[in-house]
């Protein structure tokens, strides 16, 4: 994000709550400053450069109502393509590696909640450049 100009418009943290409970709070707060927004995933259709969040935390109940004020372990991976049934996301700093992989749109072309190896699929961050 940096490399890429961001500067201050993005909340820069290892932990991936930080800045997705902050898009989140952006949103609700109408920040216009803020490089991305949080929306349910019923909200808004995925577009290249969004990052789309997971929740890793078994021993609580996140989603986007339910942030614990950024404190739980997450996880997001940015959008590089768009189908009309499918995008490509990449994601890194999972077992070390890079990966990347298709995720399933609905037929009016949202991601639906969903797990996938142990991650539930909860939000999506729109990019607002």
């Amino acid at each position: 994000m940096r490399q890429a100009g961001a500067e201050d418009r993005f909340s820069y943290s290892a932990s991936h709550a930080t800045y997705i409970s902050k898009s989140i709070r952006d949103r609700n707060q109408g920040n216009a400053k803020a490089l991305y927004w949080g929306y349910r995933l019923n909200e808004r259709k995925p577009q290249v450069g969004d990052l789309v969040c997971w929740d890793r935390d078994p021993d609580k109940v996140v989603d986007y109502d339910h942030q614990h004020l950024g404190n739980y372990s997450s996880h997001t991976d940015l959008v590089v393509s768009v189908g009309t049934d499918q995008i490509e996301v990449i994601g890194g700093n999972v077992g070390n590696s890079v990966t990347r992989r298709p995720l399933a749109l609905s037929a009016e072309g949202y991601l639906t909640a969903g797990t996938q190896g142990g991650e539930t699929l909860f939000a999506i961050m729109g990019c607002r450049i």
